[in-house]
């Protein structure tokens, strides 16, 4: 008998010790919920054998055909809930914290769906002006490249893909001479899991924090490809950093510039050069 009042007792203190924790306040209501509760009850007065679900498929289609300013006093209410909240929130995070415990998440500020579609188109427009100006920067120095003669480049061992008995690429800079915030014009080879190595020179710093890589990762440079000249955002970091020819993983590595060739002698040169005098004729 005893043993239960004690446990009845201890639910009892144990109730009444979570009826004294700190309650966390109502969500914000965003500005369609503004809408229905102002709108709800005279619908309903003026249409008092609908069910529930026609009157709300109703508040529905008024909302979708309702313009800016008839929307304007339901995003004001919106707001206003939105600042009642974070106030409550705030306050009773404060309880939590004095009471020891921990607070349930707060409730992320709610976004009008137009106004993130069109957040969205516009951040969509500058990312493309910002890849056509780094194609127009790009044309513009080929075009530049190409009106200059160039005499056939002499012949080379050089191997930007050589590979030494390490299985390392022998032309590959070690990590301890890349700064990854300086990488524009760097010829690099990146290893793509599903195409192998690929060679590239990094064109471009990336400046829109919304551009992502196949990994999901936010990009910091542009690499035009050499094989068909495609560009592709990638994320460079020394911890990807590997020159290994047999590396299984997406890595990356700086490959040093093929050295300076001697220039060939020009004509001028050649004929500046004083003839060899014939020899003298035998005495008769």
């Amino acid at each position: 008998m005893a043993a239960k009042e004690a446990a009845k007792a201890a639910k009892a203190a144990a109730a009444e010790a979570k009826a004294a924790e700190p309650k966390p306040p109502k969500k914000p209501s965003n500005q369609y919920a503004c809408f229905v509760a102002a709108s709800q009850q005279g619908l309903k007065a003026e249409n008092p054998d609908l069910p529930q679900p026609e009157l709300m498929r109703m508040l529905g289609e008024r909302w979708k055909n309702m313009g800016e300013e008839e929307r304007a006093p339901y995003v004001e209410a919106a707001a206003v809930d939105d600042v009642r909240y974070r106030d409550a929130y705030a306050t009773y995070k404060e309880a939590c914290e004095a009471a020891g415990l921990e607070p349930v998440k707060e409730a992320p500020v709610k976004k009008d769906k137009e106004a993130e579609a069109l957040e969205k188109e516009e951040r969509d427009l500058e990312k493309a002006e910002r890849k056509a100006e780094r194609q127009e920067r790009r044309g513009k120095k080929r075009a530049a490249e190409s009106a200059e003669p160039k005499e056939p480049p002499p012949p080379t061992v050089y191997d930007p893909m050589g590979v030494n008995s390490k299985g390392t690429f022998e032309n590959a800079l070690p990590s301890s001479e890349i700064d990854v915030d300086n990488l524009e014009g760097a010829m690099v080879l990146v290893k793509w899991p599903e195409y192998g190595w690929l060679r590239g020179v990094v064109t471009d710093k990336n400046d829109d924090e919304e551009e992502k890589d196949d990994r999901g990762r936010e990009v910091n440079w542009f690499v035009e490809y050499a094989d068909d000249e495609t560009e592709a955002g990638h994320f460079l970091s020394l911890d990807d950093y590997k020159p290994k020819e047999k590396a299984k993983n997406w890595c990356w590595c700086v490959i040093r510039p093929p050295p300076p060739e001697e220039p060939a002698p020009e004509a001028e040169e050649l004929a500046a050069e004083p003839a060899a005098e014939p020899a003298a004729e035998a005495e008769a």
